[in-house]
């Protein structure tokens, strides 16, 4: 039996594919729900869904393209910078530095094109400037669709979610404590509704998030040493997602697309988003070094909403229905929102990925060097190709 750790679309996808191929296989989640990072909220009477953590669509992925809402106007572009545009030009032979030692070279730029692109690696990337690695982000924007801007899923991520149900065993509200393994075998301890419980299998696919693994929670014995290389050389990014309903529209266009606050504030929501087909919904977002947990303060985000319409607080005070967030820092099954490399971490991602000993594998949006980590499809992505690693080993025992 294959034991699969973790219920995001990773390990979805994963369990999908083995399920598929008639292996016997089991599905292990800590949450009481499968998604992982992907949680969709559908509200009687409203006309939209309310993302809590995946929304967009990047590029025009195989893995999410029928999903594509390309009935709905896309969101602008929102990485049109000429710093940004100069790492296309970076050569893969040059040594590695952080985003900020490449952006202090770039002599040429005023402060506010700087600030904007501080902006966007803190935004987008979820990342720390004086982090993230130059050649992971050369690599990612030559993997990047130049020609397919974001979209959103139609009817939400709960119908990829959808997409990814298969029949057979999941264990949710089970924690897993302790893995213990050697080639060919695995005893999983975890916690689970009736106590603790000890599941057997000859192997597992590990799809936890890169932070969980960091901090060994759940404990390997033996540890994963091997993989102790790869693991420094990762981070987990945060970012922070406030999404209002209201009562009527506060901003001039029915489909505004993305307004942007004054990028040189950190700590505040200096990017929102409305929803499309005219609802009257709106997101907030801020990423990077300065997010915290427990900072999703409704307050906050009605402030920084109202600098950006440039309206009163009182407008928006008077239109609110309701907030929606979560925290995905304090969440103890993710600490944090999605991974990027750090200097000298282009090759991390790999490392990750490798099996060790023919039994334990690993997948999930970190484990990807193509450029798709961070992504809802990347993360599809691995899981499935980590099915196929433990059918290929299958095959050769046969």
């Amino acid at each position: 039996m294959t034991a699969i750790i973790g219920a995001g679309v990773a390990g979805m996808a994963a369990f999908q594919s083995l399920r598929e191929a008639g292996v016997d296989a089991v599905l292990i989640e800590a949450r009481d729900r499968v998604g992982g990072r992907v949680h969709t909220l559908d509200l009687a009477g409203w006309p939209v869904p309310v993302e809590l953590g995946a929304e967009f669509i990047h590029g025009n992925p195989p893995e999410l393209a029928r999903f594509a809402d390309t009935d709905s106007e896309p969101p602008a572009d929102i990485g049109d910078n000429r710093a940004l545009a100069r790492l296309d030009k970076v050569s893969p032979s040059d040594p590695d530095r952080t985003f900020s030692d490449f952006l202090a070279q770039q002599s040429d730029l005023g402060a506010d094109e700087r600030a904007g692109a501080i902006h966007f690696i803190e935004g987008f990337e979820a990342a720390d400037p004086e982090r993230i690695s130059v050649q992971s982000l050369h690599r990612e924007r030559a993997a990047a669709d130049e020609t397919a801007a974001p979209w959103r899923p139609r009817q939400g991520y709960a119908a990829v979610l959808d997409s990814l149900r298969t029949e057979g065993p999941i264990l949710t509200n089970t924690v897993v404590e302790l893995i213990r393994w050697r080639p060919g075998a695995v005893v999983i301890h975890a916690l689970g509704p009736l106590g603790t419980t000890e599941i057997a299998a000859e192997r597992a696919i590990v799809t936890l998030p890169l932070s969980l693994l960091q901090t060994q929670s759940p404990r390997f014995e033996p540890p994963l040493s091997a993989k102790a290389s790869a693991l420094s050389h990762l981070v987990m990014g945060a970012a922070l997602r406030l999404t209002f309903r209201l009562s009527h529209r506060l901003w001039r266009d029915q489909d505004a697309g993305f307004l942007f606050g004054d990028v040189r504030q950190p700590g505040h929501f200096g990017v929102w988003w409305t929803a499309p087909d005219g609802a009257t919904q709106i997101t907030g977002w801020m990423g990077g070094p300065q997010v915290k947990p427990g900072m999703a303060d409704t307050q906050r985000g009605i402030a920084d909403l109202a600098r950006i319409l440039g309206c009163a607080e009182g407008a928006i005070e008077s239109a609110f229905i309701a907030s929606h967030s979560h925290d995905w820092q304090a969440d103890p099954f993710s600490r944090g929102a999605y991974s990027y490399a750090a200097v000298g971490g282009i090759e991390a991602a790999r490392g990750l990925a490798t099996p060790l000993a023919g039994t334990l594998f690993f997948a999930g949006e970190a484990t990807m060097d193509d450029g798709s980590h961070a992504t809802t499809h990347g993360a599809i992505r691995s899981g499935r190709r980590a099915a196929q690693e433990v059918l290929s080993a299958l095959r050769r025992k046969v």
